[in-house]
């Protein structure tokens, strides 16, 4: 794992720690916290009500590309072509849901194997 030069949260202090938002086999996000920050999202984390299961894969945040494209380049091929839908769908959604125009590579895996 390399870390980034700040946190992905305060953008001050270097990242010590790592948080991963997992679809099936994709990383579509991997956020970088310093420890101080870190903390303050377990204490966060510990006392918040639970999530709204309504709120599905939306939880998981906006994606960050570049993790989602290393994520898909691992895919070994040997994927059921329900689960391809599956996830082809589910990363079209939540980038619409959070506002994110697909990058054209992410695209056209959504295009090639999304249900449409």
């Amino acid at each position: 794992m390399t870390f980034r030069a700040v946190c992905d949260t305060c953008g001050e202090r270097p990242p010590r720690y790592e948080t991963v938002s997992v679809l099936g086999p994709l990383d579509i996000a991997r956020r970088q916290h310093c420890a101080e920050c870190a903390a303050r999202g377990e204490e966060a984390f510990s006392t918040a009500a639970p999530l709204d299961d309504t709120a599905g894969h939306f939880a998981l945040g906006p994606i960050r590309f570049e993790d989602l494209r290393t994520s898909l380049t691992l895919l070994d091929g040997r994927e059921p072509p329900e689960l391809l839908v599956w996830l082809a769908d589910q990363v079209r959604d939540i980038a619409r849901h959070h506002h994110q125009s697909l990058p054209p590579d992410i695209l056209a895996f959504v295009a090639r194997h999304g249900s449409g």
